[in-house]
């Protein structure tokens, strides 16, 4: 950016020391007398950032965001699933999907959930994520909320 016409270093040009009268603070204003401070001079500062990524590369950025989010509370809320369900089977609980029932005999499940996890953390890493991506992340991430909550209701009720 160029200078402005008055080439000055301040803005606005100040005209030698300047003194501001200010009174004390708590004394009301009769029965104060004025104290002498130097008074500030205002600074030219370059308030121009530089375009340093473009409207998709921020956007993108935004999206990833958004995934990356998702997926930490996806790790949280599979956890949450795996340990609710399991305290619910311990206590006298039926597993209602038949593919988790299978896969609940032994460690498959916390497998193919940490894989799966994985795959889509690799995803978000090396793609740029479209909205449409972001969305289903959401998307996932409330039905597992949903099933941590039935969980709960269900150790809720195994236990009265």
């Amino acid at each position: 950016m160029g200078k402005r016409p008055s080439e000055s270093k301040s803005w606005p040009p100040v005209d030698g020391p300047s003194v501001l009268s200010v009174p004390p603070q708590g004394a009301g204003p009769a029965s104060a007398a004025p104290v002498d401070r130097p008074a500030r001079r205002a600074v030219d500062i370059d308030l121009t950032l530089p375009v340093e990524e473009t409207l998709a590369q921020a956007v993108a950025r935004q999206h990833r965001r958004a995934v990356l989010i998702a997926l930490v509370a996806l790790v949280a809320l599979n956890t949450a699933d795996l340990v609710t369900t399991r305290l619910a089977l311990a206590r006298g609980g039926i597993e209602a999907n038949p593919l988790a029932k299978v896969m609940l005999s032994g460690y498959r499940v916390e497998i193919v959930k940490a894989v799966a996890l994985l795959a889509l953390a690799w995803r978000v890493m090396t793609r740029t994520p479209t909205l449409w991506v972001a969305l289903a992340a959401w998307a996932v991430t409330g039905v597992y909320a949903m099933t941590v909550v039935s969980n709960i209701l269900s150790l809720v009720a195994l236990s009265r």
